[in-house]
């Protein structure tokens, strides 16, 4: 005894058509949250210094006697006369055209994931 749509009583067929149209509409709802939650997780992860906060970053001319350290992020050794900042909290050194488009993007830095406003304190 198969039951069709048309067989169902006129009120029982508006309340499976009412029912259809809520689901699609709390799954609507869900997926519009799903996407705003995206665009803000990406709004907070692409926030970093302004061009006037590198600008108050010292650069300075790599000078080393001794073993050579390597730019984390183009893994080119630093040499004497490179032009290079530190990144304040943690010191770590890399040449400025590196740093630059990083801290533009992100206020980690890229060998120790250290917090540009978050000052290290190392114990001895």
């Amino acid at each position: 005894m198969a039951c069709s749509l048309t067989e169902l009583p006129p009120p029982l067929s508006c309340i499976s058509i009412v029912a259809i149209i809520i689901v699609y509409v709390i799954i609507c709802y869900l997926v519009i949250d799903l996407i705003d939650q995206n665009e803000n997780r990406s709004e907070k992860n692409c926030s970093g210094l302004s061009p006037e906060g590198l600008q108050a970053m010292n650069c300075f001319y790599y000078h080393k006697v001794g073993s050579e350290s390597i730019c984390a992020i183009c893994l080119d050794s630093l040499q004497n006369s490179h032009i290079c900042r530190a990144f304040p909290p943690c010191g770590h050194i890399f040449h400025c055209q590196c740093i630059d488009p990083w801290l533009a993007n992100n206020l980690t830095c890229p060998t120790c994931r250290a917090s540009f406003g978050v000052e290290l304190h190392l114990y001895s």
